[in-house]
């Protein structure tokens, strides 16, 4: 196995740290030490490399740097040609590793490459998704307050339903589906405060087993669902004891 550290240096210092490793005729490259398998990772800690230096190091600017990263990321070729061509070689023996290392001295650059096109556009994407947060925070204060009419008024209830609809349309306009979920159990407690306790059932239940599924469950929204869940068990049993009451009433009166 053979690899190629470049290390690169500012005043003299190290900076940052590039790795191509080329095992089983594939090259592969890691832009920290970090990334390694932990095995291969210690036998390079281990050659002690910062005390070594390139006799010929490369002297580049960032922007040079970055256009070679990203070509690196995207070109074998160049991943081995790098290899090929290094100019320092440390070998272990004992792994039967090669590893060889190329220094590069990082200088200011006259002018910086930004890209102003991305940064306009991250800029334009960031306010809007701080402004659809402050219209969510304002819609659920006003969901929450015709939510709590609900129980009394029917009309509440559809309004409260209706907000729920257009936060769940910014939740998914801001990709967060966690959000999402509890836009959705807030239309469950507008259907069951209309009666509609069969669909209410049915999406309590559904993102249940969403929010279940996630690789980091979110307690509150599992104690959400669990206590609309109890509610729309009493109303259902409510309503199951007051069809048998009116049942009996009905039955005496003939």
């Amino acid at each position: 196995m053979r690899v190629c550290c470049l290390r690169v240096f500012v005043d003299g210092e190290l900076w940052d740290c590039l790795l191509i490793v080329k095992h089983n005729r594939k090259y592969v490259l890691y832009t920290t030490i970090d990334q390694l398998p932990f095995r291969m990772s210690a036998e390079l800690c281990s050659l002690g490399l910062n005390g070594a230096r390139d006799p010929m190091p490369a002297v580049m600017d960032a922007n040079r740097l970055e256009f070679i990263i990203k070509t690196l990321e995207n070109s074998d070729l160049l991943k081995q040609s790098v290899v090929r061509h290094m100019n320092s070689v440390a070998s272990v023996d004992n792994n039967n590793i090669l590893v060889g290392f190329n220094d590069v001295q990082l200088v200011t650059p006259e002018k910086y490459r930004l890209p102003y096109t991305w940064c306009e556009l991250y800029e334009k994407t960031d306010t809007e998704y701080r402004e659809l947060e402050n219209i969510m925070a304002w819609l659920s204060t006003l969901g929450g307050a015709f939510s709590s009419l609900g129980d009394q008024t029917e009309h509440c209830a559809i309004v409260a339903g209706n907000i729920s609809l257009q936060q769940l349309r910014i939740a998914m306009r801001i990709g967060d589906p966690l959000t999402a979920a509890r836009c959705k159990l807030y239309a469950a407690i507008s259907l069951m405060q209309r009666g509609f306790y069969k669909q209410a059932k049915l999406i309590v239940q559904n993102q249940y087993m969403f929010i279940k599924s996630q690789l980091v469950v979110d307690e509150r929204l599992i104690k959400m669902c669990c206590g609309i869940w109890t509610k729309l068990r009493y109303e259902w049993n409510r309503k199951k004891c007051l069809k048998k009451k009116n049942i009996v009433h009905f039955y005496i009166k003939s």
